[in-house]
């Protein structure tokens, strides 16, 4: 059925060598009366080119009008009276032939010729131009009329057929130029009708696929794939010519057409819908994909070999980089075999710690380079390193004078795929410094604890023993001004209150220095406070003067610490915004927030503020910016509250900027862990 199919095929589309057109008459012959008006037409049209040495206005065009006209005339005379009365019949031919062989010029010159011929030699008087009778003149304003209407009609027809012809000699060369494009592009091209056959192909389709003797006209589309495409071919070549349109068929697929011999190739085909003598055909170029799949697995191999290249490149960078930091590496590092016991590598450091060179230190054995007390450390240690991986201990080396300097060794045990012990890399760094240092630091650390103890014992003693004279003077003066108040003057009992006054400051002073000395030494429990309970307790214990309040903000979280430290800061920092306020009414408000463990302190007042030159001076004892005659202070609150926070891992610090009002103390508490 195929077979018959095909024949069928073969007998109704035309041969690959046609060139392509798109007509609407039949593309081969009819009946013979078709082929014989196609004869005459193709005259026609051929006649201005067969005449084409006869343009218009050229001498030989001018020479057949005087011909025709001529050989016109003299067959009129020659026939004589037979024709009598009909002077002019024989000369419209003449007038018509010059008119469409030669142009509209020699026509024209073929109507002056013909009406002056007739008149001498066809119009009684023959052979003379005088006039016997006026019909005759008539006759010839009619001919001249006639005529010039017929020279233009015909001139009208031979520009026509002129161009015509024209038309027709550009759409040859333009079928005959589509053609040789069809027939020499690189690519394969084919038609296929509705029903999927190949309707023309050119010659690179042959090629293509291996075809030969015409084989691919009237064959299915489909069987140039292979058989796994078939089944689905012919639903996509039906949905295709419902809605046809330029674009490629199965993008993002491999596709592959089949040759003759079987083989397959792959390809490329992009559609594109074209109308041929009425009907809608589907065109498609065909592309030989092999040299391009060849290129691009070519150019996937060398990216693949240059990926090689480069990653081996880089292992070659990285071991370069790695053998520079093993050998200019500050600490000694040292590469022994796991069975002997022999050092593989060394580098300078090692072997100069040892003070032998490296070529001396690859002939030794690692265990001599350990003294026989710390073999035991040293083995047990390896030991630890084979079998979890690494191992850290601190040793002692022997230099090749014998000499013998502390180490930290750190070993490392590397494994093959197989989990065995291949080498060992030990890294040797001495330690003499870094002991004699730890040493320095533990004598610092006993004197400043002999040093601390000795100042608590003296702000002790002299909180202790000088209150008991500080106590007798206080005592002493008022007796004495409780003897002399009647009689003594003013002046005197002003004297007295300035004394007993300096006194008490100088008690405030001792119980400052003592609460300084010991600031760090609370062994209070961790408790979890709330601390807008401690600020109230505070202000409970110490209210404020009239005209000030002490306000938390709301919300404030609780905190897990200890609570005498914590209340000893907020009290000295309140105290010292209300001791320090220039105004008869004032506001300090105490805020706080927490993030991962640390709290943010923050007490703020609306009084004048703190330069920020003396923002760091206010934290160091005995010192204050106000008169001690002008306000009674010790100089010691925020000195107690700085060494608090510090001790409690956190830092202070104030925020004033006059001349605007008011400053903020801030300061962070590390909280306790649970």
């Amino acid at each position: 059925m195929d077979h018959l199919r095909s024949a069928n095929a073969a007998r109704n589309y035309p041969d690959s060598s046609e060139p392509l057109r798109n007509s609407s008459g039949p593309r081969f012959g009819g009946d013979l009366a078709h082929r014989l008006k196609r004869r005459l037409l193709h005259f026609v049209l051929r006649l201005p080119v067969a005449t084409r040495r006869l343009r218009s206005g050229t001498a030989n065009a001018y020479l057949l009008a005087v011909i025709l006209v001529s050989a016109a005339t003299a067959l009129r005379v020659a026939i004589g009276d037979a024709l009598q009365g009909a002077y002019f019949m024989m000369l419209f031919p003449a007038i018509i032939a010059t008119t469409l062989l030669a142009g509209l010029r020699a026509g024209a010159l073929a109507l002056v010729l013909a009406t002056l011929f007739s008149w001498y030699f066809v119009i009684p008087p023959t052979f003379s131009f005088k006039i016997r009778d006026f019909t005759n003149v008539g006759a010839s304003l009619t001919f001249i009329f006639v005529g010039s209407a017929i020279t233009a009609a015909m001139g009208g027809i031979r520009l026509l057929l002129e161009y015509v012809s024209h038309l027709n000699q550009k759409l040859s060369t333009s079928n005959q130029t589509l053609s040789m494009v069809f027939e020499c592009n690189p690519d394969a091209i084919l038609l296929a009708d509705r029903s999927g056959l190949i309707t023309r192909a050119n010659r690179r389709t042959a090629e293509l696929f291996g075809k030969r003797g015409g084989g691919l006209v009237g064959a299915p589309l489909a069987s140039l794939l292979p058989q796994r495409f078939r089944d689905r071919h012919a639903a996509h070549h039906a949905t295709y010519m419902a809605d046809p349109r330029p674009r490629g068929m199965g993008v993002g697929l491999d596709l592959f057409g089949l040759r003759d011999d079987g083989s397959e190739i792959p390809i490329d085909i992009q559609m594109a819908p074209v109308v041929i003598d009425g009907a809608m055909q589907a065109i498609a170029t065909v592309r030989d994909l092999t040299e391009y799949k060849a290129l691009q697995q070519a150019l996937a191999d060398s990216r693949a070999q240059r990926a090689v290249l480069e990653e081996r490149q880089r292992g070659a960078e990285q071991m370069r980089v790695w053998a520079d930091a093993f050998e200019h590496a500050s600490i000694g590092i040292l590469i022994s075999d796991p069975k002997s016991g022999k050092p593989r590598a060394v580098n300078h450091a090692y072997a100069q710690a040892c003070g032998v060179s490296p070529e001396e230190a690859l002939r030794m054995h690692t265990a001599d380079l350990t003294p026989p007390e710390d073999q035991p450390t040293a083995s047990a240690c390896i030991a630890e390193a084979d079998r979890t991986g690494h191992a850290t201990y601190e040793s002692h080396h022997v230099r090749k004078d014998g000499s013998v300097f502390p180490v930290e060794i750190d070993v490392a045990s590397i494994r093959d795929g197989d989990g065995h012990v291949i080498y060992r890399v030990k890294s040797a760094r001495d330690i003499t410094d870094r002991l004699e240092t730890e040493r320095e630091k533990e004598r610092q650390r006993r004197d400043l604890e002999r040093s601390n103890a000795d100042l608590e014992s003296f702000a002790y003693i002299a909180s202790h023993d000088l209150k008991g004279p500080l106590r007798a003077i206080s005592h002493l003066a008022e007796w004495i001004r409780e003897d002399v108040e009647a009689t003594a003057s003013a002046d005197t009992l002003g004297h007295i209150a300035v004394l007993l006054a300096r006194v008490a400051r100088l008690g405030k002073l001792l119980d400052a220095l003592l609460a300084y000395s010991r600031v760090g030494r609370d062994q209070s429990d961790i408790e979890q406070i709330n601390v807008e309970e401690l600020v109230r307790d505070i202000v409970t214990v110490a209210p404020p003067q009239p005209g000030f309040d002490v306000v938390c903000e709301a919300g404030l979280p609780e905190l897990h610490t200890h609570r005498t430290p914590l209340r000893v800061v907020l009290d000295n920092l309140i105290g010292n915004s209300l001791k320090h306020h220039d105004r008869a009414t004032g506001h300090v408000t105490v805020a706080m927030r927490r993030a991962d463990g640390v709290a943010e302190f923050r007490v703020s007042d609306d009084g004048p503020g703190i330069a920020s030159r003396f923002h760091e001076r206010i934290f160091e004892i005995f010192q204050t910016l106000v008169s001690r005659d002008k306000t009674e202070s010790s100089g010691m609150g925020l000195a107690i509250a700085k060494k608090m926070v510090d001790v409690h891992g956190g830092r202070i610090w104030v925020e004033s900027a006059p001349p605007e009002r008011g400053a903020s103390f801030c300061f962070t508490w590390q909280e306790a862990q649970r």
